[in-house]
């Protein structure tokens, strides 16, 4: 008995069936292409179906990993900015220790740190703007630290900035002394950083420090605030000495500055 036999379609064979179906169904009315489409959509419903719910099911299974990755990012920041912000405090702590320790004149008055907002060193107006104001205790009058220095007082205030009038403004005049913590007199700012004292009877040397001297309700010990750079008779009367002051510290370096709050209310 003969064997039947098994016809094989070739791959080239196949290929070339494919593709005259394809230009079949190209060149055919829309139609039929709309029952052919209709007719593979019935046969393979369900497994289309099948494939959409499971790419779905993916999907949302991707979701809640997502959100917490986001959720685990945000608290990471937030636990950095954290870190940053104890680190600023610490720092502030750390200077306000620093001030009482040198200065125990100010260990019972009440120091409030203050960031420059903006400073003006050069020409005639001396001064500068901090980030506090009435809300946080500022008051006019009150002595403003620089580098553990006198640098000004507090001229202007509103209810969350306050302006420090420098040392070196024109208008400004501060009671100091260098003879002697108890002969008093005038410091009179001249604008670009600079301050006179004029008519002493006292020559002063290069770099001898002037005391801004003690005042009732805001400071209760004399500091320092500036040195001398230059000590010349003066033009009209010989026998008497015109002294050029400069400020104990570099104020346009200054990023911070420290309140004197002589009675801090409770």
């Amino acid at each position: 008995m003969k064997a039947r036999k098994h016809h094989r379609v070739s791959n080239r064979m196949l290929l070339a069936i494919f593709v005259l179906t394809g230009f079949v169904l190209l060149l055919s009315p829309q139609k039929v292409t709309g029952k052919v489409h209709g007719l593979f959509t019935g046969v393979f419903k369900f497994p289309l179906r099948v494939g959409r719910q499971i790419s779905l099911s993916a999907r949302v299974s991707d979701t809640p990993g997502q959100n917490l990755r986001q959720k685990e990012i945000e608290y990471q920041n937030h636990i950095a900015n954290l870190v940053a912000e104890i680190e600023e405090k610490t720092n502030q702590i750390e200077q306000l220790s620093l001030i009482r320790s040198r200065e125990y004149a100010l260990s019972g008055a009440g120091l409030i740190m203050a960031d420059v907002v903006s400073s003006t060193t050069q020409g005639s107006k001396n001064e500068l703007i901090i980030n506090r104001g009435q809300r946080d205790g500022i008051e006019a009058g009150q002595f403003v630290l620089g580098w553990n220095s006198i640098i000004g007082t507090i001229s202007q205030v509103w209810d969350r900035q306050a302006k420090i009038q420098l040392l070196t403004d024109r208008d400004s005049m501060m009671a100091v002394s260098f003879d002697g913590l108890n002969k008093q007199t005038l410091l009179d700012g001249q604008g670009n950083g600079k301050a006179v004292i004029q008519w002493s009877r006292k020559k002063a040397e290069v770099g001898q420090i002037i005391y801004a001297q003690k005042k009732a309700g805001f400071l209760d010990c004399p500091m320092i605030t500036g040195q001398v750079i230059e000590c010349k008779m003066n033009d009209q009367n010989p026998l008497l000495w015109d002294l050029t002051i400069v400020p104990a510290c570099d104020i346009a370096m200054l990023p911070s500055v420290t309140v004197i709050v002589m009675n801090p209310t409770k």
